[in-house]
């Protein structure tokens, strides 16, 4: 199963972090997302569980 990151980190008001350990690879992965005012950029992104997912969501279009 791929791992999937359980909480999202406000590093700013415009951009959000995730990160979860993958134990096939043995590595943490990151993935990170840039809101705009015309939309959120995810970048690399990984699983999240479904309430994050949620937050995520609720930031506008991706």
């Amino acid at each position: 199963m791929p791992p999937r990151a359980t909480e999202l980190h406000h590093i700013s008001s415009s951009l959000l972090i995730w990160h979860a350990f993958d134990r096939a690879a043995k590595t943490e992965l990151f993935s990170t997302a840039i809101i705009t005012h015309a939309g959120t950029i995810v970048i690399d992104p990984i699983a999240l569980t479904d309430l994050a997912e949620q937050e995520l969501n609720k930031r506008g279009p991706i």
